[in-house]
């Protein structure tokens, strides 16, 4: 699992402004217009009036990538964490991407964490906007079976000739 301390300086304003202000991404889809637009309007007008959520955990905070992979015993961990103790969900409902906070502050915080590897185990390229990963072509190959990574996001459907190189590749290592 990829985690580092928040605040972190490719995130915006260290990801601080993510638990300062309410979002709104569960009440209204962020994809429509009409969501796109009323989640942007309720943020703009606590930037105006000042008002922002207070940021206060007893944990340290933690971020990272939402891609992760985790045992079943470290999965289970965080769901009886989250029954038997949940202020830090609750906290978090209505942050921006929270699940990019949730399990690693839950992880960092607890006995497991001398155990994790900062490693999400994915090869992924983000694009220049930041918006998302590219899409892996061919120009890929190299960097991708020379990475140590076990996983690859994002292969288009159509990306046919990479994805038999790729499993030829596996067929070789076997």
């Amino acid at each position: 699992m990829e985690f580092f301390s928040v605040l972190k300086p490719s995130w915006k304003n260290g990801g601080i402004d993510r638990l300062e202000y309410y979002y709104l991404n569960t009440q209204f889809n962020p994809f429509t217009k009409f969501g796109e637009r009323v989640i942007r309007w309720t943020l703009q007008i606590q930037k105006k009036l000042h008002f922002k959520r207070k940021i206060y955990f007893k944990e340290k905070l933690y971020g990272g990538s939402t891609y992760w992979t985790l045992p079943r015993n470290i999965l289970k961990y965080v769901i009886d964490f989250t029954s038997e103790r949940p202020a830090i969900y609750k906290r978090l409902h209505n942050t921006y991407v929270a699940e990019e906070f949730y399990f690693q502050t839950v992880l960092m915080n607890s006995i497991h964490a001398q155990n994790m590897i900062n490693d999400s185990l994915r090869f992924m390229d983000w694009e220049e906007d930041g918006l998302g990963p590219a899409f892996l072509t061919m120009e890929y190959f190299d960097n991708l079976v020379n990475s140590n990574k076990l996983f690859a996001r994002k292969i288009a459907a159509n990306e046919v000739e990479l994805l038999k190189k790729l499993k030829s590749q596996k067929d070789h290592v076997e």
